[in-house]
């Protein structure tokens, strides 16, 4: 799988927006979202930066298994037995 994939994969596992991982990582959100959609490569040194600060994870964890999509979940039922 592709840096750009895992890239959005993890930040939304982690439920993060583009302008926070920007952020934390020191980088401007176009220049993250370009990378993310393939239309800019990145430097090892961005990229370790965007992943251990921006995501707040560590490289190897970022290239090994990815995370499970999450279930979908029902909405809470209300004290009247009505889907909230």
């Amino acid at each position: 799988m592709d840096i750009a994939s895992r890239l959005q994969i993890w930040r939304a596992h982690l439920g993060l927006t583009l302008e926070v991982v920007a952020k934390r990582a020191g980088v401007g959100h176009p220049l993250l979202s370009k990378i993310e959609n393939g239309h800019s490569n990145v430097r090892l040194l961005k990229l370790d930066s965007i992943v251990t600060k921006g995501l707040k994870m560590q490289l190897a964890a970022f290239f090994g298994p990815l995370p499970k999509p999450a279930a979908r979940r029902r909405p809470a039922k209300t004290s009247a037995g009505a889907r909230a």
